[in-house]
């Protein structure tokens, strides 16, 4: 089955027909681990979730990469604030940010490295950066030349300029650059903030130099996939293209995927600005199969002005759908279990179709609906086993607990802040 989707790197619906039976490779930049997730993080980490369980259901293996940038100006600061080493911090916010997703039945990576881990590596790479004359030093920081990298396809950089430019994570003003587009590779700092000691001085690598070397070393390049969200397409991917380029001569990635912001107040919802919806709030206030389903009842190209209304709403249709279909296997009646069968193979569909899953959720709704309007809603006779089989497909597509039973880990505890 084909699978559309938009393409953030060519601007245009692309359709991508992955080849049964070979491993798909996959890079999903993770969260910077200085405060708790909210659902914008949630937002973006579904999207990828469905992106591999539709992978998965057409017989493709994904091997999915998802970083933890655990140091980070803004780590040694709040750690600073509470009066505890920033590793401690960031483990702490690492151990939270997995365990929510868990509980959002997120499939997790099969690696999840950290960057403070491949610190050596990095420094290794600026070293064959810097031999190859890409590099230079201004104001104590290591700069790359992004005019000296080959030429290739690039996001176009003016209108991202525009849209898209942030403030650089790794803290440093770019202001300093030779050119707007040149990015950090190192920069001074002493404990007890991050520090290592470097060709360069005591200090830390800049930002766009950790994926490189994580997604170097656990997958082939170009990866199939790379993608996060959409306030990463400038500076971060842009930059990383730029590396790959100038270290392999090779394009970093086949695809760019970006999801949209989740807003609050009209404005992006980030943890800088403050208006926030805690992922554990959001987990206490609703099962964790009604969050998905708010958060997946937007498309992913369009932005989600969050809204608890319209998340109970939500969270009740699906408690809803779950209860219909449970009542298939309290008694015997007259739906077909070819009818699950038929119904998965059609949200399968709908999902391939730019990644549709609301389009796929609101085809599970019809299907509910139609066991209700039954005389005996109950499963055929000797069907019960070929149904639980299909509701299991469904589930693992979905990520949405369909059988009867126990229906998936209870939500977090609030952590004291």
């Amino acid at each position: 089955m084909d699978l559309s989707y938009f393409d953030t790197l060519t601007g245009a619906l692309e359709t991508w027909s992955p080849r049964g039976g070979r491993t798909v490779e996959l890079y999903i930049c993770g969260p910077t681990v200085y405060a708790p997730s909210h659902v914008g993080h949630a937002r973006n980490y579904l999207l990828f979730d469905g992106v591999r369980r539709l992978l998965e259901s057409q017989g493709s293996p994904v091997r999915q990469v998802q970083n933890i940038t655990d140091f980070e100006d803004k780590i040694t600061h709040r750690a600073a604030s509470l009066g505890i080493p920033w590793r401690t911090l960031a483990r702490r916010e690492e151990r939270d940010f997995w365990r929510q997703l868990r509980v959002l039945g997120i499939r997790p990576s099969q690696h999840r490295p950290r960057s403070s881990e491949f610190v050596p590596t990095m420094i290794r790479i600026l070293r064959a950066l810097e031999r190859k004359g890409m590099t230079y030093q201004k104001g104590g920081a290591l700069y790359f030349r992004a005019s000296s990298a080959p030429p290739g396809r690039d996001f176009p950089a003016a209108e991202l300029l525009a849209e898209h430019a942030v403030a650089d994570p790794a803290g440093l003003d770019t202001t300093e650059a030779d050119n707007p587009l040149d990015f950090v590779l190192w920069k001074p700092s002493e404990p007890p903030a991050p520090s290592w000691a470097s060709p360069w001085g005591r200090g830390m690598p800049g930002w766009h130099i950790e994926c490189f070397a994580m997604a170097d070393r656990y997958l082939t390049l170009p990866m199939d996939l790379h993608g996060g969200g959409l306030d990463l397409v400038f500076p971060h991917h842009y930059a990383e293209t730029l590396l790959c380029r100038a270290l392999t001569g090779r394009a970093f990635s086949r695809r760019f995927l970006h999801g949209a912001f989740v807003t609050r107040g009209e404005q992006k919802m980030s943890k800088s600005l403050g208006n926030l919806v805690l992922l554990s709030d959001a987990l206490t206030e609703l099962t964790p199969g009604g969050l998905r389903w708010y958060l997946w009842g937007t498309g992913y190209r369009d932005r989600l002005e969050y809204d608890p209304r319209k998340a109970h709403r939500a969270d009740l249709t699906w408690k809803e759908t779950q209860r219909t279909f449970a009542r298939l296997f309290q008694g015997e009646g007259d739906w077909p279990a070819q009818a699950l069968t038929d119904g998965r193979r059609e949200i399968q569909a709908r999902m391939a179709r730019d990644l549709d899953f609301d389009g796929a959720l609101q085809r599970l709704v019809a299907l509910s609906q139609e066991i209700r309007a039954g005389r005996r809603p109950g499963l055929r006779r000797g069907e019960r086993g070929k149904a639980r089989k299909e509701l299991r497909a469904l589930s693992d597509l979905l990520g949405l607990p369909l059988l009867p039973g126990p229906s998936g880990p209870s939500p977090p505890k609030k952590s004291k802040r």
